[in-house]
């Protein structure tokens, strides 16, 4: 599957990434509200993620009261598509762990 990801990755056209990545870097932050969340909440992240770094991920969950959050190993960004079943895995964990 990573194969598979690199070359859609490798095909895919520039302009709407650029786009998309101005849209993000322009708008509004609103890690302020993270800590009004109040549902069981999961942050999931690849160690190797290079579009959100983990350290990032880490402290929103840490800012959200309660949450969990879980790093697999060896992935990057795209973990439910990367590594499907250690991502389900985590999910499964967390949601019994909610129920």
């Amino acid at each position: 599957l990573p194969c598979q990801l690199n070359r859609r990755r490798a095909s895919a056209k520039p302009a709407p990434f650029g786009g998309a990545r101005i849209a993000l870097a322009e708008r509004d932050a609103s890690t302020d509200l993270l800590a009004s969340i109040t549902v069981p909440t999961l942050v999931i992240t690849g160690d190797l993620d290079e579009l959100i770094d983990p350290e990032i991920s880490e402290k929103m969950a840490a800012a959200i009261h309660g949450s969990v959050f879980q790093e697999i190993l060896g992935y990057g960004h795209l973990t439910p598509m990367e590594a499907p079943k250690e991502w389900s895995k985590v999910v499964d964990n967390f949601l019994k762990a909610s129920a």
